[in-house]
């Protein structure tokens, strides 16, 4: 069966392919207007489930470009007691629901251990066999990217920042990240003209150079750049072995 193109719900982006690859595209590529807490959607998996009930449409851009959920997943929320199990819900509402679907995955694992069974050198496998391998391994990252970006929304809050939480395969840590865009040339040309900056000193508009010159001029930050904050949670450690075992 052939899939429908399905545009990427990130406003203005202009990407369209099909579900899955959509959302491997939106946890791939960098920046708020690609974080899942702007977008529509509760992560991936809330994403691809909508795509196939077809009510992905009717959802419009409603929550597109929303900061709040963003703002609260970048400040670090959780409980009082510090200890790492935040709670983000509301008195009165019911937890939030982090349903996933990993049959995809499973099936992809499937596909790929057919296909790279007996094969020890590439360089012996024929082209299109290759493709196909390439293929089926492709289609298990994105799978699998699309469950982790799931348990990833789902465990965010209970893990402080720069915190880290120790399971029986590894651990995560939670760490924040900063990302610096110039504004408009206008805004800043202006900015750098009411410190007394030749703006043809950063005609390229450099952002190091903008950064040299704003230091240079005592111009606020905040005037020439738009700041965007994001949070991580990143593989610490692995059991080796308990990988090996299976």
């Amino acid at each position: 069966m052939t899939l429908r193109p399905t545009r990427c719900p990130a406003p203005d982006c202009g990407f369209s392919d099909v579900p899955s690859l959509v959302a491997a595209h939106v946890n791939g590529t960098e920046g708020p207007e690609h974080d899942w807490a702007r977008l529509q959607y509760d992560g991936p998996g809330d994403f691809l489930s909508a795509m196939r009930d077809g009510d992905g449409e009717e959802r419009g851009d409603d929550g597109a470009g929303d900061d709040t959920a963003g703002d609260d997943t970048a400040g670090g929320t959780s409980d009082d007691t510090g200890d790492g199990t935040g709670d983000d819900t509301a008195d009165g509402e019911e937890p939030r629901s982090h349903a996933i679907d990993p049959e995809p995955v499973f099936r992809a694992v499937e596909v790929a251990r057919d296909r790279s069974a007996g094969v020890e050198d590439l360089e012996d496998l024929e082209t299109p066999a290759l493709a196909d391998l390439f293929v089926a391994f492709s289609v298990l990252a994105s799978e699998a990217g699309t469950v982790r970006s799931d348990v990833r929304t789902a465990i965010i809050d209970r893990i402080d920042e720069e915190m880290e939480i120790e399971g029986e395969l590894g651990s995560i840590g939670r760490s924040m990240s900063t990302r610096r865009s110039l504004r408009s040339e206008e805004t800043v040309r202006r900015a750098l003209f009411e410190a007394g900056i030749d703006p043809r000193a950063a005609e390229s508009f450099d952002p190091d150079l903008v950064r040299d010159l704003v230091d240079k001029g005592d111009i606020d930050e905040d005037t020439v750049f738009e700041t965007s904050r994001s949070d991580h949670v990143r593989r610490t450690t692995v059991d080796e072995e308990a990988f090996e075992e299976r």
